[in-house]
C-alpha cells in the first residue's frame, strides 16, 4: 500500500505541474516552484522499500515525492478511506465535506506546513486547495472501480456487451 500511496502521490503532483503550465494563473511560475519544491532530493531522503519500489519500475516519467510530502499523503488517504467507510450507510459521499474534512485535518495541516515550509501563504493554500481535490477524483475513481469489480464477481459475469443499468433500469420502468 505504501509503494501505490506514493505513486499516487507522485502523480497528483506531476498532473497539477502540467495542469498549472497550461493555466493562465497569474502565479504559475511560483506555484510551478513550489511543486518542484515537493519532490523527493535523491541524497537526501532515506531509501525504504517504496522507495526502492518506485526507482524499480520508473522508465523516466515517475515524480519522485519527499518523505514530508507521503506523510501529507498518507493522512489524507486515513481520512479519505474514514468518509469512504460512512457511504456504505449513507449511500452517498459528501465531496464538500471530505474537502472541507481534509483541509481542516490537523495531522494533514501540520504535514502540509513541513512539506510547504519554504512556501508563501497563498502559494500554500491554493497548492493545498488543488492537491485536495485532484487526490479526491483519483481516489475517489479507485474506490468506484473497486467497487464495479466487487459487483462483477458477485454477479459472476462480466459486464462486456450488455446494456448499461440505467438503461436496465429505465426499460424495467417502462412495463
Amino acid at each position: 500500500e505504501e509503494c501505490a500511496l506514493r505513486y499516487a502521490a507522485g502523480y497528483v503532483c506531476k498532473h497539477l505541474v502540467d495542469k498549472i503550465k497550461k493555466s493562465s494563473h497569474q502565479s504559475k511560475n511560483k506555484l510551478i516552484w513550489c511543486l518542484h519544491k515537493l519532490e523527493a532530493d535523491s541524497e537526501s531522503e532515506p531509501n525504504d522499500d517504496s522507495t526502492a519500489w518506485i526507482e524499480c519500475i520508473n522508465r523516466g516519467g515517475l515524480w519522485h515525492i519527499s518523505g514530508s510530502v507521503y506523510l501529507v499523503f498518507h493522512a489524507m488517504e486515513e481520512e479519505t478511506r474514514r468518509h469512504v467507510k460512512s457511504i456504505s450507510t449513507k449511500h452517498t459521499l459528501d465531496v464538500k465535506g471530505l474537502m472541507d474534512a481534509i483541509t481542516s485535518n490537523e495531522d494533514i495541516l501540520f504535514y502540509w506546513s513541513i512539506a510547504s515550509a519554504e512556501f508563501g501563504q497563498e502559494e500554500e493554500t491554493i497548492l493545498l486547495h488543488e492537491i485536495t481535490k485532484l487526490w479526491i477524483t483519483v481516489r475517489g475513481f479507485a474506490y468506484v472501480s473497486g467497487w464495479v469489480e466487487q459487483y462483477k464477481q458477485l454477479k459472476g459475469s462480466t459486464l462486456q456487451k450488455k446494456k448499461a443499468l440505467r438503461k436496465n433500469l429505465e426499460a424495467a420502468n417502462c412495463t
